[in-house]
């Protein structure tokens, strides 16, 4: 495979670990071809290769890719498998030592790559990391870039509306790291899977991302937790910059698909690690703040763009699946 019109060959004993970069994409051609081409502009010489792994889009994602033959291995999965699932085809496709997990809407910036590998090349305690992901502003994308792994009090918190209420209250602060220093490497729990690199021989040892995370939310989550118990660290690298616009594949979904996935995934999540008990509990809190959410959204739209009965069906939808 070349990239750049250069041949690349995994990384040899006396080499740098080569870099697989693989990019779970569905109807985002948009922002697919702004990641693409800066991926191929700020490509370091140890950058194998760059997988595409198209989750059956509809859009001219597929063709975008395509004409940039030689540079990017396009591979069309036929269905939705989910961020999960295609992220594991690609991994099976790579031949890389690190392997780069990025979404369609994240550009790299200059030096990126090349800082996050060098990171890791330096810190062979560290399993994975991840890098500073900014906005379209310029700022950090704080309470989203990193944050702690969610517990029973902090999610229960979300569920009742107590984040939103008391912003500052210490629980949600502390989950969603709103204090951390984006200007020091830092041990973290879990860097947000929109740019996330792993060791290639961690991922085969700790397991694969879990399908069942499906379509997504949750399974970086999860793989980061299991690293975590497993004794192994995952660092935050603030010189490997990323500019992440968020959403690009999202916009295609409705609101109650949304929410009723990643309630789905959130139980999942919970039953997993914490117990069926701890599950039960959630999905109790979550038969009181649907009617709450709905009662509020009588009166406040819940977030800008989304009428409100489009909100009251998607909050009863989750509601109904919950009983």
């Amino acid at each position: 495979m070349t990239v750049g019109g250069e041949e690349r060959h995994p990384a040899g004993r006396n080499q740098k670990p080569g870099l697989s970069v693989v990019i779970v994409s569905w109807n985002a051609a948009k922002t697919l071809e702004t990641c693409l081409d800066s991926l191929l502009e700020a490509a370091p010489p140890r950058l194998l290769e760059i997988l595409v792994m198209d989750n059956g889009s509809t859009d001219t994602s597929v063709e975008l890719a395509r004409r940039r033959a030689g540079s990017v291995k396009v591979i069309e999965l036929g269905n939705n498998l989910g961020f999960a699932g295609a992220s594991n085809a690609g991994y099976r496709q790579s031949h890389g030592e690190y392997l780069l997990f990025l979404n369609s809407d994240v550009e790299v910036l200059p030096s990126a790559l090349e800082n996050l590998c060098h990171f890791m090349d330096s810190h062979p305690e560290a399993a994975a990391a991840g890098g500073k992901l900014i906005g379209v502003d310029g700022a950090p994308q704080r309470g989203f870039n990193v944050r702690a792994f969610p517990t029973l009090v902090s999610t229960a918190f979300e569920i009742l509306m107590v984040d939103k209420m008391l912003p500052r209250n210490p629980v949600s602060r502390k989950q969603r790291m709103l204090d951390f220093p984006f200007t020091e490497i830092s041990e973290v729990d879990q860097p947000a899977g929109a740019c996330l690199l792993v060791r290639k021989s961690v991922f085969e040892t700790v397991g694969l991302f879990d399908e069942r995370f499906h379509p997504a939310w949750f399974e970086d989550v999860d793989l980061c937790l299991r690293l975590r118990q497993t004794g192994l660290k995952t660092y935050f690298v603030p010189t490997a910059e990323f500019r992440h616009r968020g959403g690009a594949s999202l916009k295609h979904l409705q609101y109650g698909d949304f929410l009723s996935c990643w309630y789905k995934n959130l139980l999942q999540f919970f039953d997993k690690h914490h117990g069926k008990g701890s599950a039960l509990f959630l999905r109790a809190l979550i038969l009181i703040g649907m009617p709450a959410r709905m009662l509020a959204a009588v009166f406040v739209p819940p977030k800008p763009g989304l009428g409100r009965k489009e909100a009251l069906s998607a909050y009863w939808r989750v509601l109904r699946e919950t009983l």
